[in-house]
Protein backbone atom coordinates (compact mmCIF):
# COMPACT_ATOMS: atom_id res chain seq x y z
CA UNK A 1 0.00 0.00 0.00
CA UNK A 2 3.02 2.13 0.97
CA UNK A 3 4.87 1.65 -2.22
CA UNK A 4 1.18 2.54 -4.56
CA UNK A 5 0.63 5.70 -2.35
CA UNK A 6 4.33 6.85 -2.89
CA UNK A 7 3.47 6.18 -6.71
CA UNK A 8 0.56 8.54 -6.51
CA UNK A 9 2.16 10.97 -5.16
CA UNK A 10 4.70 11.10 -7.32
CA UNK A 11 2.18 11.09 -10.31
CA UNK A 12 0.31 14.10 -8.71
CA UNK A 13 3.74 15.81 -8.25
CA UNK A 14 4.60 15.49 -11.84
CA UNK A 15 1.09 16.81 -12.81
CA UNK A 16 1.38 19.79 -10.84
CA UNK A 17 4.99 20.31 -12.24
CA UNK A 18 3.89 19.69 -16.02
CA UNK A 19 0.81 22.07 -15.20
CA UNK A 20 2.80 24.64 -13.16
CA UNK A 21 5.37 24.71 -16.66
CA UNK A 22 2.79 24.76 -19.00
CA UNK A 23 1.49 28.46 -17.15
CA UNK A 24 4.32 29.53 -16.46
CA UNK A 25 5.61 29.20 -20.28
CA UNK A 26 1.43 30.43 -21.58
CA UNK A 27 2.73 33.90 -19.01
CA UNK A 28 6.05 34.32 -20.83
CA UNK A 29 4.12 33.82 -24.03
CA UNK A 30 1.44 36.65 -23.52
CA UNK A 31 3.57 38.83 -21.64
CA UNK A 32 6.01 39.18 -25.21
CA UNK A 33 3.00 39.54 -26.97
CA UNK A 34 1.73 42.24 -25.22
CA UNK A 35 4.74 43.91 -24.68
CA UNK A 36 5.28 43.68 -28.45
CA UNK A 37 1.91 44.71 -29.32
CA UNK A 38 1.75 47.78 -27.28
CA UNK A 39 5.66 48.91 -28.27
CA UNK A 40 4.28 48.59 -31.90
CA UNK A 41 1.00 50.67 -31.22
CA UNK A 42 3.38 53.18 -29.54
CA UNK A 43 5.86 53.05 -32.70
CA UNK A 44 3.05 53.03 -35.18
CA UNK A 45 1.66 56.35 -33.57
CA UNK A 46 5.32 57.94 -33.56
CA UNK A 47 5.73 56.98 -37.57
CA UNK A 48 2.34 59.12 -38.14
CA UNK A 49 3.07 61.91 -36.10
CA UNK A 50 6.61 62.12 -38.50
CA UNK A 51 4.62 62.14 -41.39
CA UNK A 52 2.53 64.93 -40.40
CA UNK A 53 5.55 66.90 -39.50
CA UNK A 54 6.97 66.24 -42.60
CA UNK A 55 4.10 67.05 -44.34
CA UNK A 56 3.91 70.30 -42.63
CA UNK A 57 7.31 71.05 -43.33
CA UNK A 58 7.28 70.02 -46.86
CA UNK A 59 3.99 72.67 -47.36
CA UNK A 60 6.09 75.57 -46.18
CA UNK A 61 8.63 75.20 -49.34
CA UNK A 62 5.43 75.49 -51.31
CA UNK A 63 5.20 79.03 -51.83
CA UNK A 64 8.91 79.60 -52.74
CA UNK A 65 9.14 77.02 -56.19
CA UNK A 66 7.47 76.45 -59.33
CA UNK A 67 4.92 73.53 -59.19
CA UNK A 68 7.85 71.27 -61.40
CA UNK A 69 10.72 72.21 -58.60
CA UNK A 70 8.03 71.09 -56.18
CA UNK A 71 6.81 67.71 -57.43
CA UNK A 72 10.56 66.78 -58.21
CA UNK A 73 11.13 67.72 -54.68
CA UNK A 74 7.96 65.58 -53.39
CA UNK A 75 9.40 62.19 -55.64
CA UNK A 76 12.82 62.39 -53.98
CA UNK A 77 10.68 61.76 -50.24
CA UNK A 78 11.81 58.29 -47.59
CA UNK A 79 10.91 55.05 -49.41
CA UNK A 80 7.10 54.02 -49.25
CA UNK A 81 6.25 57.89 -48.16
CA UNK A 82 3.82 58.58 -51.23
CA UNK A 83 3.01 62.03 -51.93
CA UNK A 84 0.03 63.28 -53.74
CA UNK A 85 -0.72 66.97 -55.05
CA UNK A 86 -4.52 67.69 -55.29
CA UNK A 87 -6.38 71.12 -56.79
CA UNK A 88 -9.11 72.73 -55.16
CA UNK A 89 -11.32 70.41 -57.49
CA UNK A 90 -9.96 67.45 -56.64
CA UNK A 91 -8.03 66.72 -59.92
CA UNK A 92 -4.42 64.93 -58.87
CA UNK A 93 -1.47 67.11 -59.90
CA UNK A 94 0.88 64.97 -59.17
CA UNK A 95 1.26 61.15 -57.33
CA UNK A 96 4.64 59.36 -56.37
CA UNK A 97 3.08 56.14 -56.79
CA UNK A 98 0.65 55.87 -59.71
CA UNK A 99 0.21 58.39 -62.88
CA UNK A 100 -1.78 61.41 -61.83
CA UNK A 101 -3.68 61.23 -65.45
CA UNK A 102 -5.24 57.90 -64.86
CA UNK A 103 -6.27 58.36 -61.62
CA UNK A 104 -10.14 59.93 -60.14
CA UNK A 105 -10.77 62.28 -58.55
CA UNK A 106 -9.90 62.90 -55.11
CA UNK A 107 -12.15 65.60 -54.31
CA UNK A 108 -14.66 63.11 -51.64
CA UNK A 109 -11.59 61.86 -49.52
CA UNK A 110 -12.07 62.61 -46.00
CA UNK A 111 -8.54 63.81 -45.95
CA UNK A 112 -8.98 66.09 -48.21
CA UNK A 113 -11.95 67.65 -47.60
CA UNK A 114 -10.78 68.07 -44.22
CA UNK A 115 -7.94 69.67 -45.17
CA UNK A 116 -9.63 72.30 -47.70
CA UNK A 117 -12.17 73.16 -44.50
CA UNK A 118 -9.58 73.35 -41.26
CA UNK A 119 -6.08 73.40 -43.00
CA UNK A 120 -5.16 69.95 -42.14
CA UNK A 121 -6.75 66.19 -42.45
CA UNK A 122 -6.27 62.93 -41.53
CA UNK A 123 -8.09 59.53 -42.50
CA UNK A 124 -7.07 55.48 -42.09
CA UNK A 125 -8.58 53.31 -44.75
CA UNK A 126 -7.82 50.60 -47.32
CA UNK A 127 -6.24 51.99 -50.24
CA UNK A 128 -7.10 51.01 -53.70
CA UNK A 129 -4.07 51.12 -55.55
CA UNK A 130 -1.41 50.05 -53.00
CA UNK A 131 -4.00 47.77 -51.75
CA UNK A 132 -3.05 47.81 -48.04
CA UNK A 133 -4.84 50.00 -44.72
CA UNK A 134 -2.72 53.25 -44.99
CA UNK A 135 -2.67 56.18 -43.30
CA UNK A 136 -2.98 59.45 -44.65
CA UNK A 137 -2.11 63.06 -43.66
CA UNK A 138 -3.22 66.23 -45.75
CA UNK A 139 -2.16 70.06 -45.66
CA UNK A 140 -3.94 73.09 -47.43
CA UNK A 141 -1.55 74.92 -49.55
CA UNK A 142 -1.38 78.83 -50.18
CA UNK A 143 -3.29 78.56 -53.51
CA UNK A 144 -5.84 76.26 -52.50
CA UNK A 145 -4.50 72.85 -53.41
CA UNK A 146 -3.18 69.80 -50.89
CA UNK A 147 -0.44 68.43 -50.21
CA UNK A 148 -1.17 64.81 -49.16
CA UNK A 149 1.64 62.60 -47.95
CA UNK A 150 0.42 58.79 -47.25
CA UNK A 151 1.99 55.17 -46.04
CA UNK A 152 1.33 51.83 -45.55
CA UNK A 153 0.76 50.37 -42.22
CA UNK A 154 2.77 47.46 -43.48
CA UNK A 155 5.89 49.38 -44.32
CA UNK A 156 5.73 51.16 -40.64
CA UNK A 157 5.14 47.65 -39.30
CA UNK A 158 7.66 46.30 -41.47
CA UNK A 159 10.44 49.11 -40.17
CA UNK A 160 9.16 48.59 -36.42
CA UNK A 161 9.79 44.55 -36.74
CA UNK A 162 13.23 45.56 -38.29
CA UNK A 163 14.15 47.21 -35.30
CA UNK A 164 14.01 44.14 -33.70
CA UNK A 165 17.57 41.92 -33.00
CA UNK A 166 16.97 37.91 -33.82
CA UNK A 167 13.71 36.52 -34.43
CA UNK A 168 10.70 37.59 -32.66
CA UNK A 169 9.97 33.89 -31.81
CA UNK A 170 13.36 33.15 -30.24
CA UNK A 171 14.32 36.73 -28.66
CA UNK A 172 13.71 36.01 -24.89
CA UNK A 173 14.44 39.60 -24.54
CA UNK A 174 10.97 41.00 -26.18
CA UNK A 175 9.73 40.24 -22.91
CA UNK A 176 11.37 42.82 -20.54
CA UNK A 177 10.35 46.71 -20.85
CA UNK A 178 13.81 48.07 -21.82
CA UNK A 179 14.01 46.23 -24.88
CA UNK A 180 10.13 47.57 -25.56
CA UNK A 181 11.70 51.09 -24.91
CA UNK A 182 14.48 50.32 -27.45
CA UNK A 183 11.78 49.38 -30.12
CA UNK A 184 9.96 52.48 -29.25
CA UNK A 185 13.50 54.16 -29.59
CA UNK A 186 15.10 52.74 -32.56
CA UNK A 187 11.76 53.85 -34.58
CA UNK A 188 11.65 56.98 -33.52
CA UNK A 189 14.93 57.07 -34.60
CA UNK A 190 14.78 56.10 -38.15
CA UNK A 191 11.81 58.36 -39.05
CA UNK A 192 13.34 61.28 -36.99
CA UNK A 193 16.61 60.86 -38.95
CA UNK A 194 14.43 61.10 -42.50
CA UNK A 195 12.53 64.04 -41.39
CA UNK A 196 15.46 65.56 -40.59
CA UNK A 197 17.19 65.24 -43.60
CA UNK A 198 14.31 66.49 -45.88
CA UNK A 199 13.75 69.08 -43.32
CA UNK A 200 17.36 70.16 -43.78
CA UNK A 201 16.82 70.12 -47.78
CA UNK A 202 13.83 72.35 -47.97
CA UNK A 203 15.67 74.69 -45.86
CA UNK A 204 18.49 74.60 -48.03
CA UNK A 205 16.82 74.63 -50.91
CA UNK A 206 14.81 78.10 -49.78
CA UNK A 207 18.19 79.61 -48.79
CA UNK A 208 19.69 78.64 -52.52
CA UNK A 209 16.57 80.39 -53.81
CA UNK A 210 16.82 83.52 -51.70
CA UNK A 211 20.86 84.42 -51.89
Amino acid sequence: MSNNKQQFNTQIKKRIYWVLLLLSAVGVVSACILTLTVAMQYSMRQAEQMICDLTDTISESYSYMTQDEYTKMLAHLPDNTRATLITQDGTVLYDSDAAASEMENHLGRPEIQQAMQDGKGEDIRQSATMNTSTYYYAVSLPDGCVLRLSRSYASIRSMVLNTIPGKPYTHSALCTSSHAHNIQWNISLVFGVQYEYHRLSCQCFLFGRHS
